[in-house]
């Protein structure tokens, strides 16, 4: 069962109505086995490989040859073959074949070599000269880890997101500079992290506010470290905060926190990784623009807590607000 919660103006719980709901509610997404959330759609991936998408179409996001039509309930994404992973960005969305091939629907990032005007209703291959072990999607870029380790991106470049050492856009994959043993990629709003088999975290792109965890507000256009950060074992990426698993089960976050993302108890940003939550064992990062964002986990007793932004509920507690602590989600199936 797949249970979703927050705003629902467009379709993107799934649930058969445009409702928000500030409490998790069930999903007609059922026996899949992973789902990603955007912006304003959601995708799931099914046993058999199929990937299914719900909510906005504006950019045509949804994969499934549809106009301009939003969709409350899951439409199936045409042109992909059996997928491994598909993950939502801003106004696109990419799936990883089985294969290792990389296939994306929507606008901006689709790595086929189109205009970024251009609109794809279905999904294209992207002509990658590597074959992929995992996707990240930012909001108008996309990610992709290679078999051989290294990191490649495409997509808008405004921040330096790409990694390549400049901020010219791509439409076709370019490699990270300087990366090598990468085990982990998560995108976010205008930059991205990776996660190097020593633990380390390097990022790069944005950090207007702090989101590279280098300790300075100057963006990159190459990968930095993150400071003090050499036992990572997860990473998260929201619009403009991030977030480390480390060993032991303790969450650290750094970047934006004007609506508590962080989950330190403040509306303080920070440029370096701070201390938030034990007993973690996964975690996920996610927000709307801006500074605004939210953060969820799942604990080792399978209990979910979220913290930040929910003004449209986001956070599944059944109250609307800013939360910059972690509150536990009360009615979620564990």
């Amino acid at each position: 069962m797949t249970w979703c919660w927050g705003h629902n103006g467009e379709g993107q719980l799934g649930d058969g109505t445009h409702l928000t709901e500030l409490i998790p509610v069930a999903s007609h997404f059922s026996g899949g086995l992973a789902v990603a959330a955007g912006l304003d759609t959601t995708c799931g991936l099914q046993q058999d490989g199929s990937v299914w998408c719900w909510g906005s179409n504006e950019t045509g996001n949804l994969g499934a040859g549809l106009m301009d039509q939003d969709s409350p309930e899951p439409v199936r994404v045409v042109g992909v073959p059996a997928a491994a992973q598909v993950v939502v960005g801003g106004n696109h969305a990419c799936a990883l074949g089985q294969d290792g091939s990389v296939w994306c629907w929507g606008s901006t990032a689709l790595g086929d070599g189109s205009s970024p005007l251009a609109v794809k209703r279905t999904a294209v291959q992207a002509k990658a000269s590597f074959r992929a072990t995992r996707l990240a999607a930012g909001s108008f870029f996309t990610c992709a880890l290679a078999e051989d380790r290294t990191v490649w991106c495409w997509g808008s470049n405004l921040q330096g997101q790409l990694g390549d050492g400049t901020d010219m856009d791509r439409a076709l994959p370019v490699q990270v500079a300087g990366l090598g043993d990468v085990v982990e990629v998560a995108a976010g709003g205008l930059f991205a992290c990776a996660r190097v088999q020593d633990g380390r975290v390097l990022c790069w792109g944005d950090n207007t506010a702090g989101q590279l965890g280098d300790g300075k507000r100057a963006s990159r256009t190459r990968p930095a470290e993150v400071f003090q950060l050499g036992d990572a074992t997860a990473l998260a990426a929201g619009v403009r905060h991030a977030c480390a698993l480390r060993a032991g089960g303790w969450l650290w976050c750094w970047g934006a926190n004007d609506s508590g993302q962080l989950g330190d108890g403040t509306t303080n940003a920070r440029a370096i990784p701070g201390r938030v939550l034990d007993r973690v064992v996964a975690v996920t990062a996610g927000g709307p623009t801006g500074d605004e964002g939210h953060t969820c986990v799942l604990r080792a007793d399978h209990a979910a807590w979220c913290w930040g932004l929910s003004n449209f509920g986001q956070l599944g507690t059944g109250a609307a607000g800013t939360t910059p602590a972690p509150v536990g989600l009360p009615l979620l199936c564990r």
